[in-house]
Formats: C-alpha cells, sequence, structure tokens
C-alpha cells in the first residue's frame, strides 16, 4: 500500500472518529470549554411534540465561563428579571450538559439542577435536549 493510500486512510479515520455529539461538530481545536464559554440567547426551542416554543425564552440569556461559572438572566412578570447564578459541567463522557444554580426559581422554565443531552457543541451553536425531550437551540447573543 502506498504512503498517500496510508496518508488518506488516517486522515478518514481521524475525521470520522472526532465526531462526539448527534448533530456534530466533526472536528474541533477548541476545548469543549472553550466553545461553552459565551453568552447565549434561545434562537430555537421545541417541545417533544416538535411545536415551536422560543417565545417562552424570550429575554432568558445564559452565560457560560470556561471555569465552570454561570449566570442566567431571565424575565419576571409583570417586569423586571432575576438572576440566577452557580456552576455547570460537563458529565457522562462529556455527553450531558448539567448546571446547579441557587436563586429564585419559581418563574424559571427549569429547576436549579438541570441536566441537558448535548446535540451540537461548536462556538456559535449550542443545541440542547432536556429531560422533556425539549429541544434548545442557543446562539451567541
Amino acid at each position: 500500500m502506498s504512503q498517500r493510500a496510508l496518508l488518506y486512510i488516517f486522515l478518514g479515520l481521524a475525521f470520522f472518529s472526532c465526531k462526539k455529539y448527534e448533530d456534530g461538530v466533526y472536528l474541533s481545536f477548541q476545548s469543549r470549554a472553550a466553545r461553552i464559554d459565551n453568552t447565549w440567547m434561545v434562537e430555537q426551542a421545541k417541545n417533544a411534540s416538535g411545536c415551536r416554543i422560543e417565545l417562552d425564552y424570550t429575554g432568558y440569556q445564559f452565560n457560560f465561563t470556561r471555569q465552570g461559572d454561570v449566570n442566567i438572566t431571565f424575565p419576571v412578570f409583570p417586569s423586571g428579571e432575576e438572576t440566577l447564578t452557580g456552576t455547570w459541567e460537563l458529565t457522562d463522557d462529556n455527553d450531558r450538559f448539567r448546571w446547579i444554580v441557587t436563586g429564585d426559581t419559581l418563574s424559571f422554565l427549569y429547576n436549579g439542577y438541570q441536566t441537558f443531552d448535548i446535540l451540537r457543541l461548536t462556538g456559535n451553536e449550542f443545541w440542547l435536549v432536556d429531560d422533556a425531550n425539549a429541544e434548545l437551540r442557543l446562539a451567541p447573543q
């Protein structure tokens, strides 16, 4: 077998073995923490039935740092906003994302301890599925 053929085989194996999440990314030179480190907003959301629910997340802002800190700001009816603080981590061989936040979660759409499956993680896309099979597609703010 020629060196060129071996190179193509090696590159092909490397390319296909780098995909971690269901919807990609195939290869990234940034760590997962570096890709998560951003201020995110919900660009699209669907419940388990496939109905679009992103309007439920209007005004939500998720700030995750590479060091594992989290600040979530969300609107509180009739006016104002609340901020939850805490930490985030990757679990289950980096397949799941979890936050633990404290603060007044009464008006928050999730509880203070929430785990998501990761579908896609790039510098510009962070797609998550919660335990009720609702999908959140986060984009940088």
